[in-house]
């Protein structure tokens, strides 16, 4: 049987491993959230990346997020071509990078030119070496016009593609990340929105996460769902199976599809032909310059004129999914559209609902939801949420279309949602159990070694004292000791006190 000596020695060794292996839990998964801010011309979103493998070393970007690629580009050093108009850009220099690689001498990617590095990359503005993996990016020595005309250093994409360019599947290789999720809040007015990797967010929901079907079967690398209906809420829709709009966040707009596009004006024009909804002051037409392929244009709207537009419903493949936009968040300043005259700024306001042949949502139907896509399980949840703190409450004491308090945490339960959320990481809650394991079975095998030495000698010193000798008058020196079980002393005497 165990002595103590080596019962002790192995709790401290469960001890110890419990330690290691806590930390190296630790280290194989983690979630990050790093900031989506607006760019100057409030048309697209950007975040932080660094690159570089040693901490106090890495080159810090700030980058343009895309959703319909995964492309990584970040001017280079010595690059005359990559300056925009508003400002100079940060070029990464290989001098100061230890872990910098080359893998190819010129590639082309979106417009822009110059050689494919290899280099640890993280995702955030603090993000530490410790969170970032290799992976390809284009060193641009030439920018096209679309990103010269954007105040950002670069781009990097999120959408599904080629695994040596997706930052997200390159830190998820190795379980890095706790799961392979994106998650994507921005909230009204302009405010700072979330991007969250490895998991998500619902601290600011005002419902349970509503999920359904995912889908990348296309080239576009966009993150698919299947749409049902469009229509007005709490009013007539129309009916679109297998129609499957893409989530684009680089777009300020959404774009649908002509047959799709026709049905939804044909709903909103009868909700606004009834009674007082739609109060506007002028209706713009084509020739007072209103925004092609936009559902309506007006003279500048207020506040109060908006909440009088309908809320539009997009009906997702899940009988619970749905996108409700806010009129707050689909009108846009006609300035804002790239075909519009100078002349528009704060006169006219449109409906960022554009007649087009593709089919996405863009950043404006986003906005106010919580967005998930959960490429793991092929699932996308959706939640209406106010993706930040400050915007519980509006300008008038009540947020605009929104519940006036977010839901508790311990409530966020779906009853009807077919599909559970996932409660976490089955890796952690192995390696727990494991620890547990680690912890209590050496506690339990020396707690039964103990028992077994005392019922043993206590049963062969009443035998051999016919149960008469009390333990008060064992003589001194043959008090029982916390002595180890050697084996085969089962059947031993054990030899008492004096008679």
């Amino acid at each position: 049987m165990w002595r103590c000596d080596v019962l002790q020695g192995s709790l401290i060794a469960a001890i110890a491993n419990f330690v290691v292996l806590s930390v190296m839990a630790r280290r194989l998964s983690f979630q990050t959230t790093s900031k989506l801010y607006k760019t100057i011309d409030s048309r697209h979103y950007f975040t932080h990346i660094r690159i570089g493998a040693h901490e106090g070393k890495q080159q810090l970007f700030s980058v343009l997020v895309l959703t319909d690629t995964s492309d990584i580009i970040i001017p280079c050093d010595g690059c005359s071509d990559c300056d925009s108009s508003a400002s100079p850009r940060r070029k990464f220099s290989k001098r100061l990078s230890a872990s910098v690689n080359d893998t190819s001498p010129n590639v082309k990617k979106r417009g822009a030119s110059g050689p494919q590095l290899m280099d640890k990359i993280c995702l955030g503005e603090h993000c530490s070496p410790s969170e970032s993996a290799y992976v390809n990016f284009m060193c641009a020595t030439k920018f096209n016009k679309f990103l010269k005309g954007v105040a950002v250093d670069g781009i990097v994409g999120i959408g599904s593609g080629d695994g040596k360019f997706n930052l997200i599947q390159k830190l998820d290789d190795g379980a890095k990340l706790t799961s392979h999720q994106i998650n994507i809040c921005l909230p009204s007015r302009g405010r700072t929105g979330t991007l969250t990797i490895g998991g998500y967010e619902q601290m600011y929901d005002y419902e349970s996460i509503r999920w359904t079907r995912l889908y990348m079967v296309d080239a576009s690398h966009l993150f698919k769902v299947k749409c049902r209906s469009v229509g007005i809420q709490g009013g007539d829709k129309a009916m679109h199976f297998h129609q499957e709009p893409g989530f684009k966040l680089d777009d300020p707009f959404t774009r649908l599809p002509h047959q799709v596009f026709f049905d939804l004006h044909v709903v909103f024009q009868e909700y606004c032909d009834k009674g007082k909804n739609c109060r506007y002051t002028r209706k713009i037409g084509p020739d007072d310059g209103s925004i092609p392929g936009s559902v309506a244009c007006y003279k500048k709207l207020t506040a109060e004129q908006k909440k009088t537009f309908p809320t539009f419903i997009f009906q997702l493949e899940a009988d619970d999914a749905s996108f409700l936009v806010l009129p707050e968040n689909y009108f846009f300043d006609a300035s804002l559209h790239p075909d519009a005259p100078n002349k528009t700024r704060g006169f006219m306001d449109c409906i960022g609902i554009i007649k087009s042949d593709q089919y996405w949502f863009g950043a404006n139907f986003m906005v106010n939801h919580n967005i998930i896509m959960d490429q793991e399980r092929s699932l996308m949840g959706v939640a209406s949420s106010a993706c930040a703190e400050d915007l519980r409450v509006g300008d008038k004491g009540e947020d605009e279309g929104a519940p006036t308090k977010p839901i508790a945490q311990n409530d966020i339960f779906n009853p009807r949602s077919k599909i559970p959320e996932k409660s976490g990481d089955e890796l952690t809650v192995s390696l727990v159990v494991v620890l547990i394991l680690f912890v209590a079975l050496p506690c339990f095998f020396y707690w039964r070694n103990r028992k077994q030495c005392r019922s043993k000698m206590y049963a062969n010193l009443d035998e051999n004292n016919s149960g008469s000798v009390e333990l008060s008058s064992i003589a001194p020196g043959n008090e029982y000791k916390d002595e180890p079980c050697e084996e085969g002393s089962e059947g031993e005497e054990v030899v008492g006190p004096a008679q």
